[in-house]
């Protein structure tokens, strides 16, 4: 572990340079939406035949472009084999991002066998080259102990610089350590300012945990907030917010509702997007609608 610390406290002093010269080049805010790395800016928008074109000719930010819509399989059908291996293709070309991406399908096992030492030393050489999403996926692994020995100290340090030079995923990642009190004091009042902060730059993760903590309060109120963030959130592709969203709507909370069949399509939509914990629940309930049919009985709505 001595040999990744090191390396990590290399990547936060990296980012706490990056920080410093977002302030000096005008103050930003890391709540404040950016691209994901401006230095690496992606091509314009194209269709898949276009960019399945430029890949071809070999232009990596292309053939992460189109991973990317193969993984979300909204303008084609969803491919998580196929996505993995243009993510792979445009890592060894040179696009940061894509190595990322590829790490997070290593972890999840989304298309390829999942390998989460794999993944942590793909976040790692992302943030080796300065990619503040790299080192925060890197602390991510470093709380979990994915691929890694958990280092929750250096991953607090790692997830707070990320979060300081502009990304608002760290953000929402540093208010769950601050909530949790992983690697650092709890500090709720903190939490809830970062995920506010991160919802606002419209990072779907800070929405998600802000509902969260919503849904969790008493009064009507809180919980419509926090559907309504849900579905912000869902809306953007987060899983773990659809499969909320559904419980939300499966129990009538926020004012909505009951409706089941709405909470299953967002239960499915959960787990198409890589969200665990929606695959076992979909799993669970299609096994019971399935005993029910074989004894007769009617099937689940």
């Amino acid at each position: 572990m001595r040999l990744l610390t090191r390396s990590g406290m290399v990547c936060v002093a990296l980012l706490c340079a990056l920080a410093a010269a977002c302030t000096e080049q005008g103050g930003r805010d890391a709540g404040e939406r950016a691209p994901v790395e401006p230095e690496q800016p992606s091509v314009q928008p194209a269709s898949p035949e276009a960019l399945e074109k430029r890949c071809a000719a070999g232009e990596a930010a292309a053939c992460r472009q189109l991973g990317e819509i193969l993984r979300s399989g909204e303008r084609i059908g969803q491919d998580l084999e196929r996505a993995a291996g243009l993510f792979d293709k445009a890592c060894q070309a040179g696009d940061t991002i894509a190595c990322v991406w590829l790490g997070e399908a290593c972890e999840q096992g989304r298309g390829l066998a999942r390998d989460e030492k794999r993944a942590a030393s793909l976040y790692k050489k992302a943030c080796d080259q300065g990619l503040a999403l790299g080192c925060s996926g890197l602390a991510e692994a470093l709380v979990k102990g994915h691929g890694v020995a958990p280092d929750p100290q250096t991953a607090f340090a790692m997830q707070k610089a990320a979060c300081q030079s502009g990304l608002p995923l760290a953000c929402a990642r540093l208010g769950h350590l601050y909530m949790t009190g992983k690697g650092t004091e709890a500090n709720p009042s903190e939490a809830l300012a970062l995920y506010k902060r991160a919802c606002e730059a419209r990072e779907p993760l800070g929405c998600n945990n802000l509902a969260s903590y919503m849904a969790n309060q008493q009064g009507a109120n809180f919980e419509a907030e926090a559907v309504a963030l849900y579905r912000k959130a869902c809306d953007a592709n987060l899983g773990a917010a659809c499969y909320n969203l559904g419980l939300m709507i499966s129990g009538g909370r926020g004012g909505l509702v009951k409706d089941y069949r709405e909470s299953l399509r967002l239960l499915r939509r959960s787990c198409e997007l890589g969200y665990e914990r929606g695959c076992e629940t979909l799993a669970k309930y299609e096994a019971g609608s399935e005993a029910r049919r074989q004894d007769g009985g009617a099937p689940a709505p």
